[in-house]
Parts: C-alpha cells; sequence; structure tokens
C-alpha cells in the first residue's frame, strides 16, 4: 500500500492532502486500488466504489445497491446496474446517463451502458445514536449570575464567548451530579 500512498508528487490522487497529510478517504481509495490491481477485489466492489466516489449526496442519499453484469452483446464493456429506492429517481437518474458514464470513466471504470432499477428495499437512513447524550439542564437563577459574575473578570472583546463556555460548564456539572 505505501508504494501509491507515498508519491513524491503528493497529489490528491495518491490519498495525501494538503502539506502531505493523508485524509481518509484518499487513503482508503488507493488501499482500494491496490487491491483491484492485485485481484483482490471484485468486480461489483470495485464497480460499487467507483459509483461511490464519482457521485454525489443526491446519488448517495438514493442508491440502495450497485453490481455489474455482462452486457448483452459479444464485445461490449459490462452493464453497471444501480438500485435506487423510488421509480421518480430511477427516472431522474436514467435522464443523467451520459453523465455519470462519463464520470464513472474519469474514475477509471468503463462501462457499455447504466441501468437504474427500483429496488425492493428501501434506501438505509442513517440510525440515531442509540447513546446520545441527554440535553442538558437549565440553569437557575442564582447559577446564571454567578455565570455573568465569573465572564465579567474578562476583556469585553472576549466576554460573550466566556459566558457561553461558563454556562455550558456549568449545565455540564449540574447533569454530572445528576
Amino acid at each position: 500500500m505505501a508504494s501509491s500512498v507515498g508519491g513524491a508528487a503528493g497529489g490528491a490522487s495518491d490519498g495525501l492532502g494538503r502539506g502531505g497529510q493523508s485524509s481518509v478517504g484518499g487513503l482508503l481509495s488507493a488501499y482500494l486500488r491496490d487491491q483491484e490491481a492485485a485481484g483482490n477485489v471484485s468486480e461489483n466492489r470495485a464497480a460499487s466504489v467507483a459509483w461511490w466516489s464519482a457521485n454525489g449526496d443526491i446519488e448517495h442519499a438514493h442508491t440502495t445497491g450497485v453490481f455489474v453484469r455482462p452486457a448483452r452483446r459479444r464485445g461490449l464493456a459490462p452493464v453497471i446496474c444501480v438500485y435506487v429506492d423510488s421509480k421518480a429517481r430511477s427516472v431522474d437518474f436514467r435522464a443523467n446517463r451520459e453523465t455519470y458514464l462519463a464520470r464513472l470513466d474519469l474514475a477509471g471504470r468503463h462501462y457499455s451502458d447504466i441501468e437504474f432499477l427500483v429496488s425492493r428495499y428501501p434506501a438505509r437512513k442513517a440510525k440515531p445514536a442509540e447513546n446520545a447524550p441527554a440535553p442538558l439542564p437549565d440553569l437557575t437563577a442564582e447559577e446564571l449570575a454567578e455565570c455573568e459574575r465569573l465572564a465579567a473578570q474578562v476583556p469585553e472583546a472576549l466576554r460573550s464567548a466566556v459566558h457561553e463556555a461558563i454556562v455550558a460548564s456549568f449545565r455540564r456539572q449540574k447533569a454530572q451530579k445528576g
């Protein structure tokens, strides 16, 4: 993996960001490219990675699956099939078929066609965190007055930011005490 990530140029395609710092997405992409080159990634997985990296938030929100099937005519590149969560999105995405094929070509994956299929299963929605912190309790008038008194000791330019920090600290302490 180090050979593709540690390039001298430090460009975006090798997983290195500004100042030679690595981004997780860049490193993962470089790793997957290496695995694909070594033959360790299936065609479906490679197509899925290409689809997700070549498209934006709208496509991500409505895509439920990606797979590749052989072209119906011999000699053509395979066809990428994308499951979407609604008929309306299928129609919208079909209207941009050529754009998606061009994006996939730029991502290094050539397909002869793209099909949008309506999934039987809805898109997965992000689950709310089960261990999300409880809302912090409100402060009493005396506690707010104490926050004001403490914030008054700092320069005027910092006072509002310091006051917010003190209030947040008091609320966290109050929540911990129960």
